[in-house]
């Protein structure tokens, strides 16, 4: 029981007559490696571990939901057009 309500918050049909006990019992259940695994990368890396249909459904919405790699993205290099420069040692010629 919260002190207050929020309408974006809904208890879950399946917890809502849950009891601490049986609460633990779910919470003492092994997990699969892979799942521990998948769990870990998606914390690691920030992104929500969800369904495949609601994947797509966010992908095509424009959300990133795949590990990438971390950092700054690079700035794209602009097309070099300039011309060298004249050696200075060779009486002006251009190198």
């Amino acid at each position: 029981a919260g002190l207050r309500t929020d309408p974006l918050i809904a208890t879950h049909d399946a917890v809502a007559g849950m009891t601490a006990e049986s609460y633990r019992a779910i919470l003492s259940e092994d997990v699969a490696a892979e799942r521990l695994e998948e769990i870990r990368q998606a914390t690691k890396g920030g992104y929500p571990l969800v369904g495949a249909a609601l994947k797509e459904k966010l992908e095509s919405a424009g959300r990133k939901l795949e590990r990438r790699t971390p950092g700054p993205k690079r700035a794209a290099q602009a097309p070099c057009n300039s011309v060298p420069d004249p050696d200075l040692f060779s009486g002006g010629a251009v190198s």
